[in-house]
């Protein structure tokens, strides 16, 4: 009925038909519920819960896939953009484990990349890898399990739990907002979600420096009496450059950096609350607040623009 009330066009009642579906559904089920709601949400120009909800989809069920028959293209990029989302994170945790010594994690977690992207070439030779390595070693790795039971198991995400892990996804440390504001003037608001007042900062702190140390005075000593204040070049003594504002354009710039730092660590402390309050007071609202940037152990992802560095 959802379904049909989506493709009807009537976007209201979709959504709260969707939003009122059972808890307890299979993850294929619930998967498909997700990602009717983010079609619903995209329909509704809410990008942000569009892509929680089709995040939330995928990690149900990795091989759920967007019809280019059926649907547009500006959905299928929402939808592959929030799956991509999942797939690195995935490859990520592979990266972990493997570091670690969690080889069945690690082996989990490529399964996991392949049923969401089967042609995923490096994940292929990764997870042969392991497996040779094993057969060597005479250990046993378990055989290749369903999507749904790989999600179930290494997740936790059966339907009632997924709202969970897509929050955990979302929320922002405001140790790491105020480390990386330090690190780069700016940073830390862009990490906490916030990249216009990041790349302000960025640009305040930077032009504050910029001008202390364009501001020169220049004192020059002429072995003659200049004429009309100007010194021949041959009778130049000597000639004294002084940057009298470099010093105040670096406190400025100081200020600033420190100031967009604990902006950024007090934002990503009302955004994490936000996000647990609305987790807590909804059972049924699957929709969280979109992913600005997500830290492991080797990267740094800025999904402003999605950099890695």
């Amino acid at each position: 009925m959802a379904i049909e009330a989506y493709e009807a066009g009537d976007l209201e009642r979709a959504l709260a038909m969707l939003q009122s579906a059972p808890a307890l559904l299979t993850n294929r089920d619930a998967s498909i519920r997700g990602l009717y709601l983010g079609l619903v949400h995209f329909a509704l120009g809410d990008n942000n819960r569009s892509r929680d909800a089709f995040m939330r989809a995928v990690l149900l069920d990795p091989a759920t896939r967007l019809d280019p028959d059926i649907h547009s293209p500006s959905r299928i990029r929402a939808f592959e953009t929030a799956r991509a989302i999942v797939v690195e994170g995935w490859r990520n945790d592979a990266t972990e484990a493997e570091a670690r010594g969690d080889t069945v994690m690690a082996v989990q977690r490529l399964e996991l990349v392949l049923a969401a992207d089967p042609e995923d070439v490096p994940a292929k030779q990764r997870l042969d890898a392991f497996r040779n390595v094993a057969v060597a070693a005479q250990a046993v790795i378990p055989p290749p399990a369903s999507p749904d039971s790989i999600v179930a198991e290494s997740e936790g995400v059966m339907d009632p739990d997924a709202d969970s892990v897509a929050t955990r996804l979302s929320l922002r440390s405001p140790g790491n907002a105020f480390a990386l504001g330090l690190v780069v003037p700016g940073l830390g608001e862009i990490y906490a979600g916030r990249g216009g007042l990041g790349i302000l900062a960025l640009a305040a702190a930077g032009g504050a420096i910029a001008a202390g140390y364009l501001a020169e005075s220049v004192d020059i000593k002429c072995a003659t009496i200049p004429q009309n204040d100007v010194c021949p070049q041959a009778d130049i003594v000597s000639e004294t450059i002084d940057r009298p504002y470099l010093g105040a354009g670096i406190a400025v710039a100081a200020g600033v950096t420190v100031l967009a730092a604990l902006d950024a660590f007090l934002a990503a402390r009302r955004t994490n609350a936000r996000i647990l309050s609305e987790g807590t007071n909804s059972d049924r609202n699957m929709d969280v607040l979109p992913l600005a940037v997500s830290l492991s152990a080797r990267n740094v992802r800025v999904e402003l623009f999605r950099l890695r560095f």
